[in-house]
């Protein structure tokens, strides 16, 4: 069973009465659902791109973008496609798509 991405419940991973660090720990898994589907929607719209080219079409850093295809991948909504091309730092970059 794959998590629903979109689910936008605040908090959903913390009790009401689980201490504060339970609370920033579940704080940040939303916004790691955030990114997700925000990588996601800018994947599907560019068709395939690059974590570089991913994070410039959607305003997360790169770092927040090749966390969250790892997550993807993972959960069966994106993977590579074989193919790369070079990112800014001209290192060759895995080309990514939406499955």
């Amino acid at each position: 069973m794959q998590p629903d991405l979109f689910d936008d419940e605040p908090h959903r991973h913390a009790r009401k009465l689980d201490p504060v660090t339970s609370h920033a720990a579940a704080e940040q898994l939303d916004h790691a659902a955030a990114h997700c589907a925000l990588v996601l929607v800018t994947l599907d719209r560019l068709g395939s791109a690059t974590f570089s080219e991913i994070a410039s079409a959607s305003g997360l850093t790169e770092a927040q973008v090749w966390r969250r295809l790892s997550d993807l991948q993972r959960q069966g909504y994106a993977r590579p496609t074989g193919n790369t091309r070079p990112g800014k730092s001209k290192r060759e970059q895995r080309i990514w798509r939406c499955t």
